[in-house]
């Protein structure tokens, strides 16, 4: 009976000394958990700010680029008008030159008609001399007109072109109001994300302190149990063994 007794004690305390074993640097081990995992969620919060940084840099991109579309438009638009106002004044002036051309041409017709029923030599001379003047007008008026003809056309080429640039500049303007509106978008998102990060990370890292805490407690109560029952169990072992010992 009395081995039995000792046995079960050394059976107690082997169990204790393995639930020593099993409870020494629990805390340590919870501390180390509650650090990857607290350094986790920094991973996380830290990624989703470098996320926040990068779209605002393409916000503030797609700000700029629609600015520069903004003064690209304004820009044509100005010279597009002045070519509005430049275009009829060139048709206005080639139609006077016509005009004016016909007229010389009239004039000249009606000389020469003069010219051939003129027999006096001094008259058809005077005659011919008009007719040169306004040949030479005729061939002034021409040449202006193929000048202004030469402009009216680059302009109205140039008028085109500028209606292009706008057309093209509208139509970027509005891909990229378009994309911002995305991006903005995806940024508030982003942010309610990172605020919704930091509140929870809060409330988790008062969580494993208080965690870590509790197992440094329950490590040093139970270190302080199992030192005291096994002191026990080895007195007990120790009176047995006296016990035993004793000659009756």
């Amino acid at each position: 009976m009395v081995d039995v007794t000792t046995e079960a004690l050394q059976t107690v305390k082997s169990a204790l000394a393995t639930f020593q074993s099993d409870i020494d640097g629990l805390s340590m081990r919870a501390t180390n958990n509650a650090d990857d995992i607290t350094e986790e969620c920094k991973n996380h919060i830290k990624q989703t700010k470098a996320e926040i940084v990068q779209v605002e840099a393409q916000i503030a991109a797609l700000n700029k680029q629609i600015a520069g579309m903004e003064a690209k438009i304004e820009q044509a638009t100005s010279q597009y008008s002045t070519f509005l106002t430049k275009i009829p004044q060139l048709e206005n002036n080639i139609h006077s030159l016509n005009s004016r051309i016909s007229a010389l041409n009239s004039q000249i017709a009606s000389l020469r008609s003069q010219l051939a029923n003129t027999e006096d030599d001094n008259e058809r001379q005077q005659i011919q001399e008009q007719i040169n003047v306004l040949s030479r007008q005729v061939s002034q008026c021409e040449t202006e007109r193929s000048q202004l003809e030469s402009e009216l056309q680059n302009s109205e080429q140039k008028k085109a072109e500028l209606q292009q640039t706008i057309n093209s500049a509208k139509s970027q303007k509005s891909q990229c109001e378009s994309e911002l509106s995305v991006q903005k978008n995806r940024c508030n998102k982003m942010k309610d994300k990172l605020e919704r990060l930091n509140t929870t990370f809060s409330r988790v890292e008062g969580d494993l302190n208080a965690y870590v805490e509790a197992t440094k407690k329950f490590e040093g109560n139970s270190l302080d149990k199992v030192k005291h029952n096994t002191t026990a169990i080895e007195k007990c072992v120790e009176s047995i063994e006296q016990y035993l010992s004793t000659s009756l």
